[in-house]
């Protein structure tokens, strides 16, 4: 994988980590969401859409990390695309209905959707102002006591 890498067939191991880790958490993500604005009934499907997405996605991971990849460059340039091409198909077939269910959700209660948001953001800066002045306020104590 790491020769693959360096000659520019696959992405470096970084760009692999860091688009796993975020593809773990956006169902985390989906089920915060839908759990605050999602009817019942909904919800509980689209946590088992959810359910079914992250099972196939497990299996799917596997399957892959299984297959054998040899041959010369060229060979193995045209295995990555298609895989590559296979997971991204994978992916949109799963993934676009469960992205349409969340736009239902936001369409149908706008206001409950942006109110929270405008709370959170606010309460985060709230946070953040006290945390900056209680910083200044320590560093002002420390200044005082190194005089």
């Amino acid at each position: 994988m790491r020769r693959l890498s360096e000659v520019g067939i696959l992405p470096s191991r970084e760009d692999l980590e860091q688009t796993l880790m975020l593809c773990e958490e956006i169902p985390a993500t989906l089920r915060t969401i839908v759990n605050d604005y999602m009817e019942e009934e909904k919800a509980r499907e689209f946590f088992q859409n959810l359910a079914t997405l992250e099972k196939n996605m497990k299996t799917y991971r596997k399957d892959i990390i299984k297959m054998p990849i040899t041959g010369d460059r060229t060979v193995m340039a045209t295995k990555i695309h298609s895989i590559a091409s296979a997971y991204s198909s994978f992916i949109s077939a799963r993934i676009y209905p469960i992205f349409m269910d969340l736009a239902t959700a936001v369409i149908m209660n706008p206001k409950l959707v942006w109110e929270s948001i405008e709370k959170y953001f606010a309460e985060r800066a709230v946070i953040r102002i006290g945390e900056v002045k209680e910083e200044e306020e320590e560093e002002e104590e420390f200044e005082r006591g190194r005089r």
